[in-house]
């Protein structure tokens, strides 16, 4: 008995307890407790945790949340079971600390299977953590010799060389294992997304949390765990070290910068790797590169047309204005002539904005003009 791993169910609902207990009593040591006061009141050292989501008193959530902050309590693995399967709830289970997903009623061959991947999941890390021990020992100590900023320089460096997306995948797994975060890498391509992870496969609540939020550069923290992402590549870290400040915020810096570059270089990628249409003006590289060009002057002809207007007629209607005003001779000289000193500036510079404009255009056309007879 006690080599069998040790599972806490826990659930306010009596049958819901007494029905998982059943299935899981032949293989696993079971605990079952009917709130979340109940259970983080216990002496502990559980392997896994069911937690029901909706208790009263102290939720699933806030059960999750205080377990985390307990001694030892990142190491058990946190089962959320709910009757709920949005996007919220999977995002929410997340943050709170969460590490699977359960939809109630439960079946029981889902249920033994989720367990059993869990199981041969914390066994193989415990292997691994075994077996590199050492190995990890001697690359923190080469690392701590050459910084994280000499790291983040180098993976800028090979960044910029690769050639394809998987290579990019494999350049931030090889990061996080550098900085020692567990995590999750997704690049997404036009062919379909590439997941890796640092221990292991990719479990469905981190992957529906890496699907979420990839709209814009953003950088969210929940505990010890954080999401960078970008439209290109999300990035997964469980592990940040809440316990020293400074060294986490430069981590999310870090993360942060290597995130916006790489995102550029899937974006490269992506536009290299996509067909070429037909050819025509816009299969010609002067003649799209000219028609480009063509359409920034236009738009330039636009913003000094309306700089001219955000301008000169605030100015002369502010002069009008003074004629209302009782000033003296000297007052109304002396603001005439800083008046007509402004103005001189203003038409100075669009005399000059305009013949660049005009130069412009002349070498847009000689460009156009080049394309149309070939080269």
């Amino acid at each position: 008995m006690d080599d069998k791993i040790r599972i806490a169910v826990v659930d306010d609902n009596a049958p819901q307890r007494f029905i998982l207990s059943k299935l899981l009593e032949k293989d696993y040591s079971v605990e079952t407790f009917e709130s979340g006061d109940a259970f983080l009141a216990s002496t502990g050292g559980f392997d896994i945790a069911l937690l029901d989501i909706g208790m009263p008193g102290l939720d699933g959530y806030d059960t999750c949340r205080a377990l985390r902050q307990q001694p030892g309590g990142d190491a058990m693995t946190v089962v959320f079971v709910s009757a709920h399967d949005t996007a919220e709830d999977r995002i929410a289970a997340y943050e709170a600390g969460g590490d699977d997903y359960l939809l109630k009623p439960v079946a029981a061959h889902e249920l033994r299977h989720k367990l059993g991947g869990i199981v041969a999941h914390r066994q193989a890390i415990r292997t691994l953590s075994l077996q590199s021990n050492s190995a990890r020992v001697l690359v923190q100590r080469a690392f701590s010799k050459v910084g994280d900023l000499g790291l983040v320089v180098d993976a800028l460096r090979k960044l910029a060389a690769q050639g394809s997306h998987e290579g990019v995948t494999e350049l931030f797994i090889g990061i996080l294992n550098a900085w020692d975060l567990n995590g999750a890498v997704r690049v997404i391509t036009p062919k379909g997304q590439i997941d890796r992870t640092t221990d292991g496969p990719l479990s469905p609540l981190a992957a529906s949390v890496l699907a979420t939020r990839r709209d814009t550069g953003h950088l969210f923290e929940f505990g010890s765990r954080a999401l960078v992402t970008y439209p290109r590549i999300a990035i997964l870290i469980h592990n940040l070290p809440t316990d020293e400040p400074d060294r986490r915020a430069s981590l999310r810096e870090h993360l942060s910068t290597l995130a916006e570059c790489a995102d550029l270089r899937i974006r490269d990628l992506d536009a290299l790797n996509t067909p070429q249409g037909p050819a025509s003006d816009g299969g010609n590289p002067l003649a799209t590169l000219g028609q480009t060009l063509a359409q920034i002057a236009e738009q330039g002809r636009d913003n000094l047309a309306q700089a001219q207007h955000l301008l000169v007629e605030p100015l002369e209607n502010l002069e009008r204005a003074l004629d209302s005003m009782s000033l003296t001779d000297i007052q109304r000289a002396y603001l005439d002539d800083l008046f007509k000193a402004a103005q001189d500036d203003l038409h100075r510079y669009f005399d000059r904005a305009a013949d660049i404009d005009l130069e412009f255009r002349e070498l847009v056309g000689r460009l156009l003009r080049s394309a149309g007879n070939g080269h």
